[in-house]
């Protein structure tokens, strides 16, 4: 900025002006402009300390040009610190209300306001979100045809069956138990289904599975056995599983233990040997873990499903797995010397290394478990020979209300008018 030639009416005298970061001229807000003899204007400058305090804060002048800036230029001006042309002699300044301040401190007051508040803004406390439990990833109609759990299927795939492990022992013609195993399905409610857009009280009472599975057997002369707890929906997704393998060696206890989670837009693994795992829900597409697994087998045997379908698992290690179904529909078959009717359900498990794990599990129409085997393994699951198997044949009728059955309430109002 070229300088200006300003005349003090206390002096008379002519005084160039300084730079804006040295001083600043503005007519003074408390005092009247008077033009004397002279032509001149009252004016305020600021204090060569003060001058430097702002060049301290502002290096350049660049940085004075600024919307929320204490000065507000006339409509001549486009600039505060350009050149101001002749026709305009004054900057208007626009004081705060209540505080009789010198231009030149109030905005060196503004600008020393403003950097402190920038620096000591407090930052709002980021609020953690407590992970919950999501449904509706699972899409098993488009891999099962019509797949869906009625109430009606929903309650005859809940009882417990109790299962032998046995062994082939060398020289044997049958099998020796070595061990047991429990299977219990039981009705659990609970959990909230943030998938659905229109919530009620009622969807956060849907009942779901809740799987218990404890088994206990003689491996190779030590102690071993395994336990799952899981809570699965009726899409068949997992929402929280604990699984666990031991076996008792002489130099300790061997063991591997998985959690499995269903959080807000991932799957949350974490394994006793591992770091934490996260899966998202497109990775582990139709992810059926363990209990999950006992579920869907109850299921493909009560509704006699046939065909060949592939889905996800998880390995005990936590590695993600393909998971193949393939059902071959009833049939007739002899367990304890005696014909039984029953499904078979062969399952493939393949690892990222490609190894493969095979079973065969035989099974009633009402979804009970007669026999497992696994390819190259000594170990099977196998029902009590001393089980009466006369009620394992009969399959559930689907129970309907009696005005709904037109057979049946005729039959009954029949008996009644009989019975008069």
């Amino acid at each position: 900025m070229s300088e200006r030639v300003l005349k003090s009416p206390s002096s008379g005298k002519n005084s160039p002006t300084k730079s804006p970061t040295d001083s600043v001229n503005t007519v003074s807000p408390d005092a009247s402009v008077n033009r004397g003899a002279s032509g001149g204007f009252v004016t305020t400058q600021l204090e060569t300390n003060t001058g430097s305090s702002l060049r301290k804060i502002f290096r350049s002048n660049d940085s004075l040009a600024r919307e929320d800036s204490a000065f507000e230029p006339c409509g001549v001006i486009s600039k505060v610190l350009d050149e101001c042309p002749p026709a305009c002699d004054r900057l208007r300044f626009k004081r705060p209300s209540g505080e009789p301040l010198t231009p030149a401190f109030a905005i060196a007051r503004e600008i020393v306001e403003e950097v402190v508040r920038g620096a000591t803004r407090a930052k709002p406390r980021r609020k953690l979100r407590k992970p919950r439990m999501k449904s509706g990833w699972m899409s098993l109609g488009n891999v099962i045809p019509n797949f869906s759990i009625n109430d009606n299927v929903f309650k005859n795939i809940m009882f417990n069956e109790n299962l032998l492990v046995s062994t082939f022992e060398p020289n044997s013609l049958y099998p020796t138990p070595v061990g047991a195993l429990s299977l219990d399905v039981q009705e659990a409610r609970g959990g909230p289904l943030k998938y659905q857009k229109k919530k009620t009280k009622g969807d956060f009472l849907v009942p779901k599975f809740l799987v218990h599975l404890s088994s206990q057997l003689d491996f190779c002369g030590h102690n071993g056995g395994s336990r799952i707890t899981a809570w699965v929906d009726r899409d068949l997704q997992t929402l929280e599983e604990k699984r666990r393998e031991y076996v008792q060696m002489d130099d300790g206890l061997d063991q591997q233990a998985l959690y499995v989670s269903s959080q807000e837009n991932f799957y949350y693994l974490r394994h006793d040997k591992r770091k934490d795992i996260f899966y998202s829900p497109h990775k582990a597409h139709n992810l059926i873990c363990e209990g999950a697994n006992f579920v869907l087998m109850r299921y493909l045997a009560l509704t006699k499903f046939v065909g060949f379908f592939e889905v996800s698992t998880l390995y005990i290690n936590g590695n993600l797995c393909r998971n193949i179904y393939e059902c071959k529909g009833p049939s007739s078959g002899m367990i304890n010397n005696k014909k039984v009717d029953v499904c078979k359900i062969y399952r493939t498990i393949i690892e990222e290394c490609g190894i493969k794990h095979k079973s065969i599990t035989l099974m009633t129409l009402t979804g009970k478990i007669l026999k497992q085997e696994w390819y190259f393994c000594n170990y099977i699951l196998q029902l009590n020979p001393l089980t009466d198997l006369s009620a394992f044949n009969k399959i559930p009728l689907e129970k309907k209300p009696l005005q709904d059955d037109i057979q049946l309430l005729s039959l009954y109002l029949d008996a009644k008018v009989n019975d008069e």
